[in-house]
């Protein structure tokens, strides 16, 4: 649709660029605690770069991948990137 300015110029639509996001939700192998913790995160161009890139590398469900599968059948909460958590904040 393209708008007729006041000064008779004529305009289209405005370019409306997709915010890189990352979505945080419920999947068969993470719950949130509330519904509070769900959502989108804003994250910048070069973040979403990586993600893409690692996206295309997968050869499974997960973007980010581990040497270790995931322990479905814990009573217990088992963090899979504990020992790189563990090594940025060292």
């Amino acid at each position: 649709m393209t708008r007729v300015l006041s000064d008779g110029r004529k305009r289209g639509k405005p370019i409306r660029r997709k915010i890189p996001q990352i979505s945080c939700g419920t999947t068969k192998h993470f719950a949130p605690k509330t519904s509070d913790s769900t959502g989108d995160v804003p994250i910048d161009k070069e973040l979403a770069a990586l993600f893409r890139g690692w996206h295309a590398k997968a050869t499974g469900s997960f973007v980010i991948e581990a040497d270790t599968e995931p322990r479905t059948s814990t009573s217990y909460a088992h963090y899979r990137a504990q020992a790189d958590f563990d090594a940025l904040i060292s």
